[in-house]
């Protein structure tokens, strides 16, 4: 559908700022009649990573951010891939832009689509990376645990991510558990379309994953922090979210997120809380 090139492949700005689709992905997405990253640019995204390694004003941070989907400011007066070692991080996204990997418009850089978010995700694995790597690599034993009901796997997954991407200022904010949920399962973009704050039933789901093959498993996610897996899944079918996959003819999974405020002081005890119910 023209709604699926577009999430996959649309994104970029001409200068006026009219948004344009990657031309060539388009036509073999046509050509293979399935959406797909079809990224080929291998060698470049490389080069940058050898510049990111030294993580030059926070980089990494920045593009951890736009791979949750927000967009960061910054200026960038020319663009250009003409120097062999890029020092700054101008110099770095300014490359980016030229070769394709970060759209740019009205002094806003951001990943245009979800065929650029797949060729990151692939990349973010990189050792350059170090734990945040390792993260990355465990969110398809995440999305397989998830789908096979393995609360105690996916517990268990869960917190080493939120342990590793909290400080202790934000651990116990449930927007951080959102933005931890969002990273953990960053590998699930290759088959899901993610949304979040997702308009649901009668409320706003905080994850809702439609995946890609109507067939495959969908499932939505709701957090609490201190409260239980079944308040959590309670809201679900109390404010009807499971509407939000009626064309899903798959199995379809409601699943409860929570840990306790008052356990996070110990490391031993930031447990989260998981509990699957399948809806027929």
């Amino acid at each position: 559908s023209l709604e699926d090139l577009e999430e996959w492949y649309n994104g970029y700005y001409t200068s006026s700022g009219t948004k344009i689709y990657n031309p060539r992905s388009v036509v073999c997405a046509l050509e293979d009649g399935e959406c797909m990253s079809y990224w080929t640019n291998t060698g470049s995204m490389d080069g940058i990573l050898e510049c990111i390694k030294n993580d030059i004003d926070d980089v990494k941070a920045d593009i951890l951010e736009m791979l949750e989907g927000k967009s960061i400011y910054t200026d960038l007066p020319t663009f250009s891939t003409e120097k062999i070692k890029l020092d700054t991080r101008e110099q770095i996204f300014s490359a980016m832009v030229v070769l394709g990997f970060l759209s740019y418009h009205n002094d806003m850089l951001s990943i245009p689509n979800k065929e650029l978010k797949i060729k990151f995700i692939e990349t973010l694995k990189s050792e350059i990376f170090g734990e945040f790597a390792r993260v990355v690599r465990n969110s398809d034993a995440l999305l397989r645990a998830t789908i096979n009901k393995d609360t105690d796997k996916m517990s268990e997954l869960l917190k080493d991510a939120h342990s590793l991407f909290s400080s202790t200022q934000t651990y116990n904010k449930e927007s951080t558990l959102a933005s931890v949920i969002q990273i953990a399962y960053l590998t699930a973009l290759k088959k899901y379309t993610v949304h979040r704050e997702f308009k649901a039933g009668e409320g706003y789901a905080d994850f809702v994953f439609i995946p890609n093959k109507k067939t495959d498993t969908a499932f939505i996610l709701e957090l609490k922090v201190n409260s239980t897996p079944d308040d959590a899944l309670k809201q679900i079918k109390n404010k009807n979210y499971m509407q939000s996959l009626r064309n899903c003819v798959g199995p379809k999974l409601a699943i409860g997120i929570s840990y306790n405020k008052d356990n996070t002081s110990d490391d031993n005890n930031r447990r989260h809380y998981v509990k699957i119910e399948e809806i027929k």
